[in-house]
């Protein structure tokens, strides 16, 4: 009897031992989330590097319609440039030396220096002579023709008591903005509105999904800026600051699309 005793202590030792090692062998729920953390992370390529590789090809207007459905619109990744300062360039340095590192800064923000424009058109419909009236969102900015890319904000509105020199006082809100454009050096004017022939029912597809599209080349000095000041009066106590950037570029092509359509030049020889 006492042998067999030995025997089943030493049966139940060893798998208490099998037990143990079986425990310690399986990874905890603490340890399999912590695994999953720390996997490590696919790398995925930047705007920048998708935008140039898939306007790489982009050399004409042919080349464009045949590539625009993997191009996407760069608009959104244009508000950096609101923070910018106009370059200047050094008096030892030679015109093509500027052109050069400008245009290396600028197209490493954006991977290419086309830039491409995606925007919802602005149409009216004419059942009466089954006519679609297309606006054109360009407008003059001193001699060349631009888009509006927005005007924001800068910073909170500031008050302070302003005098004039005659001893009156008023309370002043005092704002800063910034207003931001595209504008095409090559392009001094243009039809605000094109009118053209259509079926209502490719009418009411344009109207739902109709987009401008835009093709233009950054060229020097490829950003410029102007300051300016709204002064406050007693009558007006309103002060307005405003930074207006203006990225340089030269218009290639314009066209209008939508979805089951074919896409129609909008350019217009200049």
């Amino acid at each position: 009897m006492p042998f067999i005793g030995a025997v089943s202590n030493i049966s139940r030792n060893a798998i208490l031992l099998l037990i143990g090692i079986l425990i310690a062998s399986t990874p905890s729920q603490s340890a399999v989330k912590n695994k999953a953390r720390t996997a490590p992370s696919i790398n995925r390529p930047s705007f920048s590097d998708q935008y140039k590789s898939a306007v790489s090809n982009v050399k004409t207007c042919d080349d464009y319609l045949a590539n625009r459905m993997n191009i996407p619109s760069v608009e959104n990744h244009l508000g950096m440039f609101r923070s910018w300062e106009e370059s200047r360039k050094d008096e030892f340095e030679t015109t093509q030396s500027f052109n050069s590192r400008n245009l290396s800064k600028f197209s490493s923000y954006i991977g290419s220096t086309k830039i491409i424009i995606k925007k919802k058109v602005d149409v009216t419909y004419d059942m009466d002579n089954q006519q679609i009236k297309i606006h054109i969102p360009f407008e003059p900015y001193y001699y060349d023709m631009s888009l509006s890319l927005g005007m924001e904000r800068a910073g909170a509105l500031k008050k302070y008591v302003g005098q004039n020199g005659y001893g009156a006082q008023a309370r002043v809100t005092s704002s800063d903005w910034s207003e931001l454009y595209l504008t095409f050096d090559n392009l001094r004017s243009r039809d605000s509105e094109i009118i053209l022939p259509m079926k209502p029912v490719d009418a009411i597809s344009l109207k739902n999904s109709g987009k401008l599209e835009i093709v233009s080349e950054l060229i020097s000095p490829f950003l410029t800026v102007l300051n300016t000041h709204d002064s406050p009066t007693i009558s007006r106590p309103f002060e307005h600051r405003t930074k207006i950037t203006q990225i340089r570029s030269n218009l290639l092509c314009l066209f209008l699309t939508w979805d089951g359509g074919i896409p129609i030049s909008l350019t217009q020889k200049r």
